[in-house]
């Protein structure tokens, strides 16, 4: 079961990575004329703005799915370590246990 919902997770996510990137292309068309008129530079051709759009969605959508995936592993590692943390427990009052015997 675990397994499924990671594969679903991923799939959602990569869904959302090209939404994103198809997203900002459109936007960079539109808004990177805007910021090129407001800092005083000549306006690019649109293709130009497109593929602005398209670098920054990209560097977005990585730095995004990074941090998700990064709180994933962190949760992962913290649960193993209090399992771990758990099994250290049981041992320790097991051989005191025998100690005591």
């Amino acid at each position: 079961m675990r397994g499924i919902v990671i594969v679903m997770m991923e799939i959602i996510c990569w869904v959302l990575f090209f939404l994103n990137i198809a997203g900002s292309v459109y936007l960079g068309a539109d808004f990177v004329p805007v910021y090129a008129q407001l800092i005083g530079v000549d306006v690019p051709d649109p293709i130009i703005c497109m593929v602005i759009g398209g670098v920054v969605g990209l560097l977005g959508s990585v730095i995004l799915f990074g941090l998700v995936f990064a709180v994933i592993d962190i949760r992962a590692q913290t649960k193993r370590a209090a399992q771990l943390l758990d099994d250290l427990k049981e041992r320790r009052t097991a051989a005191s246990q025998r100690m005591r015997d």
